[in-house]
């Protein structure tokens, strides 16, 4: 157990089935979204506390409130422990010695407001625990895990986890075939082989491309038609002035000026006006527009050509992916897993964007990273630890942990 600061209580209500979070606003802090401005009751620990006594003391001095129940631990960092219980009809008395303000909010706002992300990260595990159904990984054996990448199997620092690595290794070595299910190009891939070593077979740019790691070809690709692709992006830049294009077949890349590629380009990158490109089907067109919010230009693009594309998008910074209509994470996956014989109910899968919405929703087991998109963790089966906590390494742990010692094996056998 780590040496730790203090420890907090995050606790919910559910008003006529909304699930609302306590949050308080901190003393002379902005009232944005900056780092510990808006935070669930807590703080630091008086010597010779236990965590759970710290958390309890801190929530009945900030809030007034006293719980009737012990509160579970839903979250721990290296420094810092989270707990998570239930309150009904609970008056809230603020110490406004330490706080101005407090709000009952719903999921996204308070993953919103709350920062740093080890904060908001626990916020969703706890709405994992008091939402989900933990019994959903009982008696359930995947024979493949579908895995995203960025934001769910890679930490923010580009790495993989030790655990990660070696998950991977006994998840094949047991039966479970895991797969990487992806928004990035094929030239994108090679780095990732070289970080897991293991090279599946793999969708790619949210369902559009079947890519074998192994032998780094092109099984299938799924392209817009011309006609599509230029109406889209004659469309988007007649209505959303400012946004500009790359477009990307195969292991090429097309950029327009003033276009930030979020991958290495390539040798054959070209450049230029995007509609010079489109002389031919293509399999993606990444737009991108500086002058709104990602979340405005998500919808607006969607607004504006989703007769003609799938729109999506894996990233929070503002980068919008379409690909063929039709075409997304959760077809790519299906037609994967047809591929390899393996029925879609006999599958797990791991994500934290939107673009994995459909994807989870069709296998038998679906599971969001605890810094999930709120619409995801809404989606899921289950919400596990953050990209930086091994989450889904350690369900992976789980569920082979439980099949070893089925078949009469040590569970050590998996550690």
């Amino acid at each position: 157990m780590p040496q730790f600061i203090g420890a907090s209580v995050i606790v919910h209500r559910m008003v006529e089935d909304r699930f609302e979070l306590l949050i308080l606003h901190r003393v002379g802090y902005p009232k944005d979204d900056s780092d510990w401005a808006w935070t669930p009751a807590g703080g630091a620990r008086i010597e010779g506390e236990s965590p759970l006594e710290c958390a309890v003391r801190e929530l009945k001095e900030e809030t007034g409130i006293e719980l009737e129940q012990e509160p579970s631990l839903c979250s721990v960092t290296e420094d810092w422990y989270f707990f998570h219980s239930e309150v009904e009809g609970r008056s809230v008395e603020v110490d406004t010695a330490e706080h101005d303000e407090y709000r009952w909010v719903g999921l996204e706002e308070a993953i919103e407001k709350c920062n740093p992300h080890v904060v908001s990260n626990a916020l969703a595990s706890a709405f994992g625990e008091a939402t989900k159904d933990p019994r959903v990984l009982e008696d359930f054996f995947p024979q493949a895990a579908l895995l995203d990448l960025d934001g769910t199997l890679i930490r923010n620092d580009h790495t993989l986890s030790d655990l990660t690595k070696k998950m991977l290794m006994i998840a094949t070595e047991v039966g479970v075939t895991p797969l990487f299910v992806t928004a990035r190009p094929p030239r994108a891939m090679c780095e990732i082989v070289d970080l897991t070593t293991i090279a599946p077979m793999s969708v790619l740019m949210n369902g559009a491309m079947i890519f074998d790691c192994k032998s780094r070809t092109i099984i299938r690709e799924q392209k817009i038609e011309r006609g599509a692709a230029l109406d889209a992006i004659s469309r988007l830049k007649r209505e959303m002035p400012g946004t500009v294009f790359g477009i990307q077949s195969g292991f090429d890349l097309h950029v327009e000026p003033g276009y930030r590629p979020s991958w290495p380009s390539p040798l054959n990158v070209t450049f230029g006006p995007a509609e010079e490109y489109v002389s031919h089907p293509v399999t993606e067109i990444l737009a991108r527009n500086p002058e709104v919010s990602p979340k405005e230009f998500l919808a607006g693009v969607r607004e504006v050509v989703s007769d003609l594309v799938e729109v999506t998008t894996s990233s929070r910074t503002g980068l919008v992916e379409m690909t063929k209509k039709g075409v997304s994470k959760g077809s790519g996956a299906v037609e994967l897993l047809e591929m390899l014989n393996i029925e879609t109910q006999n599958a797990v899968a791991f994500g934290d964007m939107p673009t994995d919405i459909e994807m989870i929703s069709l296998v038998g087991l679906g599971v969001a990273v605890a810094n999930a998109h709120p619409d995801l963790l809404h989606a899921c089966d289950m919400v596990c630890g953050s990209n930086e906590q091994d989450g889904p390494a350690l369900i992976l742990e789980e569920m082979i942990s439980k099949r070893l010692s089925l078949a009469g094996h040590p569970a050590s056998d998996a550690k």
